[in-house]
């Protein structure tokens, strides 16, 4: 089941309770919407656990490393940490 279900299936049942107390505000939706947004964020692809991983110094001598995006930003950044070990 993926999200983009899960958002739908939610947004039957708030319509069904709007329809069953029509006093509601549409606050709670919005609620929801925002929550489901984070859980996106949150689950989105990216391993998380490799911020938290220890290299220790030398791992990558002799080998070969490919990096996209070396010419700017944190592309560049990390080659130049690399070819510094």
């Amino acid at each position: 089941v993926g999200p983009d279900f899960c958002l739908l299936l939610i947004a039957c049942v708030i319509k069904a309770l709007f329809r069953l107390f029509p006093a509601w505000s549409c606050w709670p939706l919005v609620g929801v919407f925002l929550l489901f947004r984070l859980l996106r964020f949150v689950t989105a692809d990216a391993d998380l656990t490799a911020l938290r991983a220890k290299i220790p110094p030398g791992h990558f001598s002799g080998k070969v490393v490919w990096i996209t995006g070396a010419s700017s930003g944190i592309g560049e950044q990390l080659a130049r940490d690399l070819s510094n070990q």
